[in-house]
């Protein structure tokens, strides 16, 4: 999901739910893309690119260590959804969706880098995952 839909409160229940380690991998983001999220620029396509095989790569190495794992991140690009279901077996994707107006107040309320007006120009990026990926509605 996008920024404020929900990602990190839906792994914290699934954390508690069924004893899984959570890796927020927000918290384990590049330099460069964590300076692109404060100057509130998009990220580029090598950023991701680099982004994602270092999370996959952590995903692999959680995964020898821990045998319940739930990782929260934006997945925006499907190129990426889909190089990490092929690197790591039995992955599932979870589309955690929230209205706009909650979204909006929730960065708001959230007062951090990623503020309303940068979270909705890079929401805007997001590529919807295709038909039939589980998705939760979190509208509260």
């Amino acid at each position: 999901g996008v920024p404020a839909a929900g990602k990190s409160f839906l792994a914290k229940f699934l954390r508690e739910a069924t004893g899984a380690f959570w890796y927020e991998a927000d918290s384990d983001l590049p330099l460069d893309v964590q300076e692109s999220i404060q100057r509130k620029v998009p990220f580029t396509d090598e950023q991701r690119d680099r982004m994602y095989a270092h999370i996959r790569d952590r995903i692999l190495q959680l995964l020898t260590i821990y045998p319940r794992l739930v990782v929260s991140q934006a997945t925006f690009k499907e190129r990426h959804r889909a190089m990490l279901r092929a690197a790591i077996p039995g992955l599932s994707f979870v589309w955690v969706q929230a209205p706009q107006a909650a979204i909006v107040e929730r960065l708001s309320a959230r007062g951090g880098s990623v503020d309303p007006a940068y979270g909705l120009m890079i929401a805007s990026m997001f590529e919807p995952p295709p038909p039939g990926t589980l998705t939760i509605l979190n509208d509260s």
